[in-house]
């Protein structure tokens, strides 16, 4: 992306997995606010748990957590959430 800025951001391993992102500041040219995007994830089922989230898609264009609900994320895991199943599931926020 012309004229952006890639921050590597933190990276820890957890439950022997490594947990890695990144964020660009001052993109230009992508979905911001409320447009319509489309997030798609590939999960094979052999790993998931309780904990939220894979976050991908629009998120705040700064590092600050400055808004609510903000970041539109996918999810996949064993956690409900107001009802439902006790299968694993996945869904959209």
């Amino acid at each position: 992306m012309a004229g952006a800025r890639v921050v590597p951001a933190s990276s820890a391993v957890t439950g022997g997995h490594h947990v890695g992102l990144h964020r660009v500041l001052g993109a230009v040219g992508r979905i911001a606010g409320d447009q319509p995007e489309g997030i798609y994830a590939v999960a094979d089922g052999t790993h998931y748990n309780q904990w939220c989230c894979f976050d991908y898609g629009n998120a705040q264009t700064n590092n600050l957590a400055d808004e609510r609900a903000i970041m539109e994320t996918a999810y996949f895991g064993a956690k409900q959430w107001g009802g439902g199943t006790t299968q694993q599931w996945s869904t959209r926020s």
